[in-house]
């Protein structure tokens, strides 16, 4: 879950920060690069009063969160540090709150990298700093408790997590209201728990909810609505519902490739969604070519030792192993993986 908000609210003693209304319009409608972009312009130009030394504090917050989302998670990093660094020099503990979004950013990012055990430790971290500064039914509170929770479901500790996932949307609810933008995001994360437990039915039910939400929140065309509709996608197929779980990823694709561009890591996903159903249902030529679409997107988007690469690359070669073609795909490996991909024909086949 990302936060990117005004949080003046929550503090003892409002004071006026420099915030960027474009480019929070921006994020809000989806429109990540251009918010992204704005941001950055906003951060470059601000400078503190010397008797305000977090003026800035909120743009520099804000940014790891845009970095992540365009894909730029090195900058992301790199901001999220250097806001824990600035929120913690102010004096009197006045960036408290502000060093508790960052932390936050920085587990989301370093999450989006892979780096699990790292993730759970700023997330647990960030989590308690949380509860201590802001209370425990806060929806920054409901944030942390929604990251952590994504972190141990990727740890497969499904049972630790899924009440974290199940107070934060409480506290969402509570402190946003019914229709607060990130609940559709915060239930898919319950439904995903749901279905990691092999409780099909209520997993299916809950997304169907957050995808009804999040259309009516966000519009039909909408990232968010976009990853709603490949998380039902997913247990549409898991229940072997595969003309309802096509059609979903189809429409994920379209919003995706529209909103994003052809090019985005999250087009990238839809396309592997749509390899795997194909896959499942035995239509090999057409798996291939979503695979192979995947795998060029991630290959740019990721960099070639992502985990996103190494999992198009071995469903790739599971396609061709499964259509006969092992052998001339082995000798025509992908430049960026000849290693991967000899070790996914190897474990496909037994050895």
């Amino acid at each position: 879950m990302f936060i990117s908000g005004n949080f003046d609210a929550a503090r003892a003693e409002p004071a006026e920060r420099a915030r960027s209304s474009e480019a929070e319009k921006a994020f809000a409608e989806g429109r990540y690069a251009d918010a992204y972009k704005v941001l950055v312009k906003a951060i470059s130009e601000c400078t503190a009063p010397s008797d305000q030394p977090d003026y800035c504090l909120q743009l520099l917050t804000m940014a790891p969160t845009y970095a992540n989302v365009v894909g730029d998670v090195v900058a992301s990093e790199q901001l999220a540090r250097k806001a824990i660094a600035v929120a913690q020099s102010i004096p009197h503990g006045g960036g408290r709150e502000y060093e508790v979004i960052a932390r936050l950013s920085l587990s989301n990012t370093v999450f989006s990298q892979a780096r699990i055990a790292e993730a759970e430790t700023l997330g647990r971290e960030a989590l308690a700093q949380a509860r201590d500064v802001f209370g425990q039914s806060h929806v920054v509170t409901a944030s942390a408790q929604n990251s952590l929770a994504l972190v141990l479901d990727a740890q497969s500790k499904h049972s630790e997590a899924e009440p974290l996932h199940r107070a934060s949307i409480a506290n969402t609810e509570a402190g946003l209201g019914p229709e607060a933008a990130n609940l559709p995001t915060l239930y898919n994360g319950l439904g995903d728990n749901l279905t990691e437990q092999a409780r099909y039915r209520e997993a299916e039910t809950v997304l169907s909810d957050a995808l009804r939400l999040a259309q009516k929140i966000n519009g039909d065309t909408h990232p968010v609505t976009s990853f709603n509709l490949g998380s039902l996608g997913n247990i549409k197929e898991t229940l072997g519902k595969f003309g309802e779980a096509e059609k979903l990823y189809q429409k994920a694709l379209e919003v995706d490739s529209s909103a994003l561009g052809p090019a985005h890591a999250l087009v990238g996903r839809d396309l592997s969604n749509l390899g795997a159903l194909y896959l499942n249902q035995g239509r090999l030529s057409e798996a291939e070519a979503q695979f192979r679409k995947a795998l060029a997107i991630a290959e740019l988007s990721s960099g070639v030792s992502s985990p996103a690469v190494s999992s198009d690359l071995a469903n790739l070669a599971s396609t061709l192993l499964f259509s006969g073609r092992a052998a001339a795909g082995e000798g025509a490996a992908p430049s960026i993986g000849s290693i991967i991909w000899r070790w996914a024909i190897a474990k496909l086949r037994g050895r």
